[in-house]
């Protein structure tokens, strides 16, 4: 128990370094996932392990000589929409493994949706939908601009991909 205590506290402090408006955490409950089998010549089920993740809304900030914490995302926001009876904003967020050090790396830009009355009601990033205080899908689907080079470009198309539900919880 001590060792739990310890483990939350130290990730409370990390978490609250970063220059950060809120953070959630976010766990993942269920998760399928799907490997190319070279041998089978098709997409086989593959066993996925549950992680947690740390969703971090970060202050943009322009680069003055060094990376701000929000990494580059202050030069990719957009102006305020409004939809309707919604509005959609864009902000910055990091999204990390909770083991994970923090990195500006792991900054991007996200649509964030709004009701009328000033209630953010989803967040839209690249691989991560979610409620800051509610449930959360994500869809690791391999992008091969990160993957650098491989011997084909089919290749690429056969790497690991996932699904994953939870929920997320305000900090």
């Amino acid at each position: 128990m001590r060792h739990l205590i310890v483990i939350v506290l130290l990730l409370l402090v990390q978490i609250y370094a970063t220059d950060e408006y809120s953070n959630s955490l976010c766990i993942e409950e269920k998760s399928v996932g799907l490997d190319w089998s070279d041998s089978h010549q098709e997409w086989e089920y593959a066993k996925v392990s549950p992680k947690q993740y740390i969703v971090s809304k970060i202050k943009a900030e322009k680069a003055n000589g060094n990376i701000p914490k929000s990494g580059l995302c202050y030069y990719s926001l957009k102006n305020d929409m409004v939809l309707g009876e919604r509005t959609l904003k864009y902000a910055c967020y990091n999204i990390r493994e909770s083991a994970a050090e923090y990195s500006p790396s792991k900054t991007e830009v996200c649509e964030e949706i709004w009701s009328k009355g000033g209630q953010l009601l989803s967040v839209g990033c690249s691989d991560m939908k979610f409620m800051p205080n509610g449930f959360f899908q994500m869809g690791r689907i391999n992008n091969p601009m990160q993957w650098g080079s491989y011997k084909s470009i089919e290749s690429i198309y056969k790497l690991p991909t996932s699904v994953s539900v939870g929920k997320c919880t305000q900090l």
